[in-house]
C-alpha cells in the first residue's frame, strides 16, 4: 500500500486491487476552492432580478413606502420568511436610518433607488413632511418609515430566509465589519488617476477592450504555471472565475461613472442580458473592481484565513498587472465619444 499527498489532498494506491482513492479533505473544497461561493456575498441570483442596478450587502439606499422616501442601508439579501411561496422572489433586508431596528424590513427591488445626491431629495422632502405633521405637545404618533404594514412587530434577519447565494456560512449572520484593505499598486493608482481625467474629458474605453479581462485572467494563470512550482492550479482556476462573475455582476450598478452607462447599455442590446461583460471590457475597470471589493469582503461571513487566502490571490493579479503596464496602453484604450452620445449621456 502507498500513500502520497499533494496540497491538502491525499492518495491512497492499493497495488494489490488497483484501486485508486482520492481523499479531499472537506475543508479544501469549503476554503478554497470556492472562489465562487465566496464572491456570491454580494452576488444575486440572475435569474430572480432584472437586470440594472442592484444593491449588495452594505450598500446604503433609498427605500420608499407610502408615497415617502427613506435613507436605508441593505443587511441582508434573501427570501422573506413571510413569503410562503414555493419559489419566493429574492428580496432585501434593509434597517432605516435613524429608526430603530422595529422597522426593519425586507422589501422588493421595486421599492429601492439607488443612493444618490438626486434621490437625496425625495428624502429631503419626506423629512419636511414628517416635521410638519408633528408639533409640540401635538401627541400624534411619529410617522414611521412604513405606515401602511399592519404587523409592526419586529422583522428579524433569520438566517433560515438568506439566500445561500449571499450568505455563506449558515451559522452566522451578515455582520458589517472594518473595511477590508486591497492595496493598489502605484502605477495602478496612477492609471485610475488618469482613467477619471480622460471621463471628464469626455472619452469612452473603446469595447471590446484589448486585451479584455478574460484574456487578462487568462494570461495570468498562465504566468503563474510558469513561474510558481508550489501552485494550485484548481484553486486558482476557481480563483479566476470567481473575480469573473463578480466583475459582471458587479460592473452595472458599481464600476460605472455616469457617463459611461449609455455605453453599456448599448452593449446589452447589441449582446443580450446574458453578455460575459468580462470579454468585453479591460484592464482599467478591473482596477476599478479591486478598488471595491475590499468592502465587499468586510462584510463577508468566512474564517480569517479564508478571506486572507482571497487576498493573496488578489493582491498577486494586482501585481502581475503592474508589472505587465508596458502591454497596456492605456491611452489608446480611450476614444473621444460622439457628439450625440454625449448629448443622450449627459441627459
Amino acid at each position: 500500500l502507498s500513500i502520497f499527498s499533494f496540497g491538502t489532498g491525499t492518495i491512497i494506491f492499493d497495488s494489490t486491487s488497483s484501486i485508486v482513492i482520492i481523499f479531499i479533505f472537506i475543508h479544501f473544497i469549503k476554503s478554497e476552492l470556492r472562489l465562487h461561493t465566496t464572491i456570491a456575498l454580494i452576488m444575486v441570483r440572475k435569474e430572480r432580478e432584472p437586470q440594472g442596478w442592484r444593491p449588495i450587502v452594505g450598500d446604503r439606499v433609498i427605500c420608499t413606502s407610502s408615497g415617502y422616501a427613506y435613507e436605508a442601508r441593505v443587511m441582508g439579501i434573501g427570501k422573506d420568511p413571510k413569503d410562503n411561496d414555493k419559489n419566493p422572489e429574492t428580496k432585501y433586508f434593509i434597517h432605516y436610518n435613524g429608526w430603530n431596528k422595529n422597522w426593519d424590513e425586507w422589501v422588493r427591488i421595486d421599492r429601492l433607488k439607488e443612493f444618490s445626491e438626486d434621490n437625496m431629495k425625495d428624502v429631503e422632502e419626506t423629512q419636511k413632511k414628517v416635521k410638519s405633521s408633528r408639533g409640540p405637545g401635538s401627541g400624534r404618533k411619529k410617522l414611521g418609515p412604513h405606515l401602511s404594514r399592519a404587523n409592526t412587530s419586529t422583522t428579524s434577519l433569520s438566517q433560515s430566509s438568506l439566500d445561500e447565494s449571499v450568505i455563506l456560512e449558515p451559522e452566522k449572520p451578515v455582520f458589517l465589519d472594518k473595511e477590508v484593505k486591497i492595496k493598489i499598486p502605484q502605477e495602478l493608482k496612477d492609471w485610475l488617476i488618469d482613467d477619471d481625467d480622460n471621463i471628464k474629458n469626455k472619452k469612452l474605453t473603446v469595447l471590446p477592450a484589448k486585451p479584455s479581462i478574460t484574456m487578462i485572467l487568462k494570461d495570468f494563470i498562465t504566468f503563474k504555471k510558469t513561474s510558481s512550482k508550489n501552485m494550485n492550479e484548481a484553486v486558482l482556476g476557481e480563483m479566476t472565475l470567481g473575480i469573473k462573475d463578480y466583475f459582471n455582476v458587479m460592473l452595472g450598478s458599481h464600476l460605472l461613472y455616469k457617463f459611461e452607462r449609455l455605453q453599456y447599455q448599448h452593449l446589452l442590446k447589441d449582446q443580450g442580458k446574458d453578455v460575459d461583460l468580462a470579454a468585453h471590457y479591460g484592464v482599467i475597470h478591473l482596477v476599478r473592481l479591486f478598488t471595491k471589493i475590499g468592502k465587499i469582503l468586510a462584510h463577508s461571513t468566512l474564517e480569517p484565513q479564508n478571506v486572507q487566502t482571497i487576498i493573496s490571490y488578489m493582491q498577486e493579479l494586482l501585481k502581475y498587472i503592474s508589472k505587465q503596464t508596458a502591454l497596456f496602453d492605456i491611452e489608446k484604450n480611450y476614444s473621444v465619444a460622439p457628439p450625440e452620445y454625449i448629448k443622450n449621456a449627459l441627459k
